[in-house]
């Protein structure tokens, strides 16, 4: 299962359409949690970590039953290089739990949209995404492992201070939500500082998916929230919904007005930037990031006939882990590669009439 996904090119849950995917690529939900009476991982002894992971294999019979799909159990140490550097660049594990080290699990669902990794930051880091933007079910599924796990072992938890985690800014809630926001209208009208300084109000920020805070490649850019203390769970995604909700109809805005105000110039940079994904020999990334920010924009424009999940697959395609599994050449460039795989795929969606994922999958 796992060997699986992570050389396709869609994982199960991006097949899926989502809540305003137009501008939400997909909402996250992290929660942090620890043993009692266990130093934290960084700290720990061989004899800790080896007490997390008999609690943790204990909660898969709990985890299979709740009904969502079978779960996986994955030793990080046992996996080749090549797939853990795979697994993080698809954000399926984390660098930190991509580096080698004493028990370090990873209990992943068929679906790939949810996972508990152990002896990672924390002793058990709860991840779930949902496709578009609904946080409130990707948090719902992460309670729902949370339980679980709290009926199988005592954790770390403090009456004033909430769930004891190895990073003080996680102490609380142990939440961390991320919902990841495609916004290139805001890009465009020059409007994206004013709302990131506007949600911190809200105890939000941004940080951007592909790159740094203080760069657009891709026009990706995941908000997130900057506390966990002193604010209850539900609080925390009331917040993230009005905060969410709030920039998708900014950006919505901002995107009519170019449409309606600049369509001239608008048509001719989407249609200039799919003629180059169409016919280039060479592409760094960063370039093919940008030019696949048009594809989508032009997809949810309905200016070109394609899916968003062909979107995800290139997205995937372009990556430098996924690019150097599919070189068929060491001797060529990762350049050359990388714009081989966006004309195949692009010739694929515009070929047939199949579904993305077997479009998609008959170039794996």
């Amino acid at each position: 299962m796992f060997n699986e996904y992570i050389r396709s090119l869609v994982l199960p849950w991006q097949e899926s359409r989502g809540t305003d995917d137009d501008v939400v690529l997909d909402s996250r939900i992290r929660l942090a949690r620890n043993m009692k009476n266990r130093a934290f991982p960084e700290r720990a002894s061989a004899e800790d970590k080896a007490v997390v992971c008999e609690a943790a294999r204990a909660c898969i019979p709990g985890l299979n039953e709740l009904g969502k799909g079978q779960y996986e159990a994955l030793s990080v140490n046992d996996m080749s290089d090549e797939n853990r550097d795979l697994a993080a660049a698809r954000r399926i594990i984390t660098p930190t739990l991509a580096k080698k080290g004493e028990g370090k699990l990873l209990f992943l669902r068929q679906d790939a949209a949810a996972s508990l990794a152990v002896n990672e930051t924390d002793h058990f880091v709860i991840n779930t995404i949902i496709s578009g933007s609904n946080v409130r079910q990707a948090a719902a599924e992460a309670f729902a492992v949370d339980n679980v796990l709290e009926g199988q072992t005592e954790l770390a938890f403090h009456e004033d201070f909430g769930y004891l985690t190895s990073m003080p800014a996680m102490t609380g809630t142990g939440l961390f939500i991320g919902v990841s926001l495609h916004l290139p209208g805001l890009i465009a009208a020059k409007k994206l500082r004013r709302i990131m300084q506007g949600i911190t109000k809200f105890g939000f920020g941004f940080s951007g998916v592909y790159s740094g805070r203080s760069t657009h490649v891709g026009n990706v850019f995941r908000v997130v929230n900057q506390m966990t203390l002193g604010i209850s769970e539900e609080d925390l995604l009331d917040r993230a919904e009005t905060v969410v909700g709030h920039i998708i109809e900014e950006e919505r805005e901002c995107r009519r007005a170019l449409r309606e105000e600049k369509s001239d110039l608008f048509l001719d940079r989407l249609y200039r930037s799919y003629g180059v994904l169409t016919q280039a020999r060479l592409m760094e990334q960063e370039e093919a990031l940008n030019l696949l920010s048009d594809f989508r924009l032009a997809v949810t424009s309905g200016l070109i006939d394609a899916d968003l999940q062909t979107y995800a697959a290139m997205v995937t395609a372009v990556d430098s882990a996924y690019v150097s599994l599919r070189r068929f050449n060491d001797e060529d460039p990762e350049e050359k590669e990388r714009a081989r795989l966006l004309r195949s795929l692009i010739k694929k969606y515009e070929i047939g009439r199949a579904s993305c994922r077997e479009r998609v999958l008959r170039l794996v």
